[in-house]
C-alpha cells in the first residue's frame, strides 16, 4: 500500500481523492508538527526511530501549502526504540526528539532518549536518562532531570523546553540539555493539589506571554492555566571550572574499576527462542573500558544456532586484517566468545578440557571471518599447534577458520551492533535447559585497519593473561576457571 500525503487544495477540510498523492514520507506515528515556515515534520515509531522534514514549494491563493518530495530530509536515529515525539526551535530550526525506549535498553550505548539536531540533521547533543512511558511502573518518582516516561514535548520558548510525563510531572530543561526542574507533581505522591496530574498525561504546553509571564497550559480531566514563576530569573553559571589532568585520570581510573566490578556482578543468560529472538526481552551484560569504548552482550539459541548479539561503542568498525588467520587476535576488532560445551567437565579446572573452545569473529573485505580455537579435542592423536614465546607456550589440537557464518551487522551512532549465528552442530554444543555452563564474552579493540590490537576486555576474566596484547601465548590462552556461569533457559 502506498503512503499518501493530503494537501487540501479545495480548502474545505475534506479529504478528496484528488487532494491526495503518493509520497516518500514515512510518518510512523501521529506526532507530526508544522513550524512557522510551514515545514512539515514527522517521526518514526516502535522499531525504527527517525525524523523527517518536507518543505512547501507553493502557497495556493486559499493559503494551503503544497509540498515537494524533493525537499525531504530523512534523519535516522536507532532501530531499537519505541515512542518518539519532537519539537522545533523557532529560533534556529533545530530539532529536539524524545525517543523513549524499552527500559531494558537503558544500558545500550546507541540509544539515548533525548537528542538535539541541527536544522540540516546533524546531532548536537544527547541526554541519557529516560525510558518509554509504560516502563514508568518500574521507576520511582523521578527527580529533576530524570526524563522517564515522557509523553509530549511542551514546546520551545526562549531556549526553554520541557516534557509532560506519564504520571503527571512536567520536566523542564534548556534547549542545550541542562535540567531546570519539575513544576508539577507525580500522581503517585499521594498529594492532591492544583499541580497534581492524573497518570497518562499526554497534554501540556509551556508559553511565555508578551508581559514576560510564563504559563503551563493543560490539566487532568480538566483544563488548567498555571503560572510558572522563576523562569525569568534563571542565570547561567558564568564562572570557570578547572579540572586538572590528574583529576581526569583519577576519574577515568575510577570508572574502569567500577565498571569492572559492575561487569562481574552482572548475570548472563542463554535464552531459548523458537527462531529470531526479541533481544529487548533478553538480559545482557555491559562492560565499559573508558568513555569511548564499551560493549553489551546478549546470548540466545534456537534449534540450529548459538546467537550472540554485541552492541559495541568503539571508534573503529568490526574489521580485522591480521596477516596470519590463526592469529586473528593480533589484529583486534574482534568478538571474543569462550565456551565450555561439555557440562560434565570440572568447573574448577586450570587447563582447558575437551569441549572448551574460543571463537573470534570479525570481518574482512566486508565478509565474516571466524577462527575457532580448540585446545583439546577428544580422541585427537595428531600434532598440536604450538604458539611459543620467551614467556611460555600454548597448545591447540585444532584451529578452524570459518568463512561462512551469518552476521547481521549495522552501524550505530557510536559504533555498531552485530548478531553472530554460530551453528550448534559445528561448535559441538547442545544447550540443555536448566543447566549452568561456563562461558565468557569479550571484545578485542583494535586500530582502524584491524592489524594492531589496542586492548582486550571481558565480562568475567580479569586475569593477567586476559589483558596481554603483545605476547602470542598469553593472547591465545583459554582460562576456563576465570569464566562466568551462564544459565541455560
Amino acid at each position: 500500500m502506498p503512503w499518501l500525503f493530503w494537501e487540501d487544495r479545495h480548502g474545505d477540510g475534506v479529504i478528496h481523492k484528488e487532494d491526495t498523492r503518493e509520497t516518500k514520507l514515512r510518518a510512523g506515528n501521529p506526532h507530526a508538527i508544522v513550524d512557522a515556515d510551514l515545514n512539515f515534520y514527522d517521526t518514526g515509531m516502535y522499531n525504527n526511530l527517525y525524523w523527517e522534514r518536507i518543505s512547501p514549494k507553493q502557497i495556493l491563493a486559499n493559503g494551503v501549502p503544497l509540498y515537494d518530495d524533493n525537499t525531504i530530509l530523512h534523519v535516522p536515529y536507532v532501530k531499537d526504540g519505541y515512542t518518539s515525539d519532537m519539537a522545533v526551535n523557532p529560533a534556529d530550526g533545530s530539532v529536539i526528539m524524545y525517543a523513549g525506549s524499552d527500559i531494558k535498553n537503558m544500558t545500550k550505548t546507541g540509544i539515548w532518549p533525548l537528542t538535539s539536531w541541527t536544522k540540516d540533521g546533524k546531532m548536537l547533543w544527547r541526554y541519557r536518562l529516560g525510558c518509554r512511558w509504560y516502563d514508568m511502573y518500574e521507576i520511582p518518582i523521578p527527580k529533576a532531570g530524570e526524563l522517564y516516561g515522557c509523553t509530549r514535548n511542551l514546546g520551545i520558548t526562549d531556549n526553554i523546553t520541557g516534557y509532560s510525563c506519564y504520571f503527571g510531572q512536567a520536566q523542564l530543561l534548556t534547549t542545550d540539555g541542562i535540567p531546570i526542574g519539575v513544576i508539577t507533581r507525580d500522581g503517585r505522591s499521594g498529594v492532591i493539589a492544583h499541580d497534581t496530574m492524573q497518570c497518562e498525561w499526554f497534554s501540556g504546553q509551556l508559553v511565555k506571554l508578551r508581559n514576560n509571564r510564563w504559563y503551563l497550559l493543560g490539566g487532568d480531566q480538566d483544563g488548567r492555566i498555571m503560572e510558572v514563576l522563576g523562569l525569568n530569573s534563571l542565570q547561567r553559571f558564568a564562572g570557570k571550572l578547572t579540572i586538572k589532568p590528574e583529576e581526569t585520570k583519577a576519574a577515568a581510573d575510577a570508572l574502569v574499576a567500577w565498571s569492572s566490578q559492575q561487569a562481574r556482578s552482572q548475570s548472563l543468560v542463554l535464552s531459548h527462542c523458537p527462531a529470531k529472538p526479541n533481544w529487548d526481552d533478553i538480559h545482557g551484560i555491559k562492560v565499559v573500558v573508558d568513555a569511548n569504548r564499551s560493549f553489551t552482550v546478549k546470548t540466545a539459541y534456537n534449534a540450529t544456532d548459538l546467537l550472540v548479539r554485541y552492541e559495541v561503542q568503539a571508534p573503529n568498525a568490526l574489521v580485522n586484517s591480521s596477516a596470519e588467520m590463526d592469529k586473528l587476535f593480533k589484529g583486534g576488532n574482534l568478538l571474543d566468545i569462550q565456551l565450555a560445551t561439555d557440562p560434565t567437565a570440572d568447573a574448577k579446572r586450570d587447563k582447558p578440557a575437551p569441549g572448551d573452545l574460543r571463537v573470534l569473529i570479525s570481518q574482512r573485505d566486508g565478509k565474516p571471518v571466524t577462527a575457532v580455537y580448540r585446545p583439546k579435542v577428544a580422541g585427537y592423536a595428531g600434532e598440536p599447534i604450538l604458539f611459543t614465546s620467551p614467556t611460555g607456550k600454548e597448545s591447540f589440537d585444532k584451529i578452524e577458520i570459518w568463512d561462512n557464518i551469518k552476521l547481521d551487522y549495522e552501524k550505530s551512532p557510536v559504533g555498531f551492533n552485530v548478531v553472530a549465528y554460530l551453528p550448534l552442530a559445528r561448535l559441538g554444543f547442545t544447550p540443555k535447559p536448566g543447566t549452568v555452563l561456563k562461558m565468557d564474552v569479550g571484545y578485542i579493540f583494535g586500530n582502524t585497519t584491524g592489524n594492531i590490537t589496542a586492548t582486550r576486555a571481558y565480562w568475567s576474566n580479569h586475569s593477567f593473561s586476559s589483558g596481554v596484547t603483545q605476547d602470542v601465548p598469553n593472547e591465545s590462552r583459554l582460562e576456563p576457571k576465570e569464566w562466568g556461569s551462564v544459565t541455560v533457559e
